[in-house]
């Protein structure tokens, strides 16, 4: 007894998040996060309350998958649709080109950012650093997977730098007319 003082949860909503404080805290334990998939191309957990709830009980939300199995990074083109040759992941054959011409605007849109803040820096960011800016602009910690050195150096791009409010604002208004559920 005593010795836990936080804890954390995962894929908890707004009702949950609720609930799980309001028992917490009658044995004076602090919900500390709420781990949920949140991602430029699955937004749900902003949409539902989910992320305004934590946020106004001060619960941090960790974002899982913030690249959406690599879809919101660039990896997947409709000319390489399973990434560059590595195969494996996310994108099924059966419906890669698919996925991949439903949320083709959204990714033009985040090549575009890129570009733009590339220019501003004076330096390379990518496709996957302006969605794991746009996480972060949403208030929420994203916790990418990483598999390797060049993958960790390229996640470590997006520090020290942070998406305008108008370039959130693009797209988000590029996703509120792609969106949709992500298994479509």
């Amino acid at each position: 007894s005593g010795k836990c003082r936080h804890v954390g949860v995962c894929n908890y909503n707004a009702r949950q998040v609720e609930k799980a404080i309001s028992e917490l805290q009658k044995h004076g334990i602090k919900l500390a996060s709420n781990q949920v998939e949140l991602s430029i191309i699955n937004q749900d957990k902003l949409h539902d309350g989910t992320v305004a709830c934590c946020r106004d009980l001060g619960v941090v939300v960790l974002a899982r998958s913030p690249l959406t199995g690599g879809l919101a990074s660039g990896k997947y083109t409709l000319v390489d649709p399973a990434g560059h040759g590595q195969g494996g992941g996310l994108m099924a054959p059966s419906f890669s080109r698919r996925v991949l011409r439903k949320w083709f605007p959204l990714h033009r849109t985040l090549e575009k950012i890129a570009r733009g803040v590339s220019r501003r820096m004076q330096r390379r960011v990518t496709t996957t650093q302006v969605s794991l800016n746009w996480v972060v602009a949403k208030g929420v910690v994203p916790i990418p997977e990483v598999r390797n050195k060049i993958e960790a150096e390229e996640i470590l791009g997006c520090l020290g730098w942070e998406l305008n409010p108008l370039e959130v604002d693009e797209l988000d208004e590029i996703y509120s007319r792609v969106k949709h559920k992500f298994w479509w």
